[in-house]
């Protein structure tokens, strides 16, 4: 999946254009959601989250950060998404914590 911006990702990913890869992203995003509700509310730790997917969480939500503010903006109530840029947040802070330069290579690696 490649876009250049917000308007360039609806052209090719909307609903309106290709409703099954909306459910398919959807899917993922919303289980995110849920985890970063989960990680607020106390019922699973940071810890246990980032062993079973808190890379991969990081990436997703580095790559998607942009199209979700974008809808937040347009379609979207405001706080749609917000527990899972919480717990990404926290994450992403976290692997930060424990390699300095974790942001750098993602960047350099053109993962996200």
């Amino acid at each position: 999946m490649h876009w250049s911006d917000f308007e360039d990702f609806k052209k090719k990913y909307d609903s309106e254009t290709n409703p099954e890869y909306t459910a398919k992203r959807n899917a993922i995003l919303g289980r995110y959601d849920l985890l970063g509700r989960q990680y607020r509310n106390g019922i699973i730790s940071l810890d246990d989250i980032g062993t079973a997917s808190g890379f991969t969480m990081v990436l997703i939500w580095l790559k998607f950060k942009p199209i979700i503010e974008g809808y937040r903006g347009t379609e979207w109530h405001k706080d749609n998404m917000s527990d899972f840029e919480f717990v990404a947040e926290a994450m992403l802070k976290k692997l930060s914590d424990s390699n300095p330069d974790f942001i750098r290579k993602i960047h350099s690696s053109g993962e996200a």
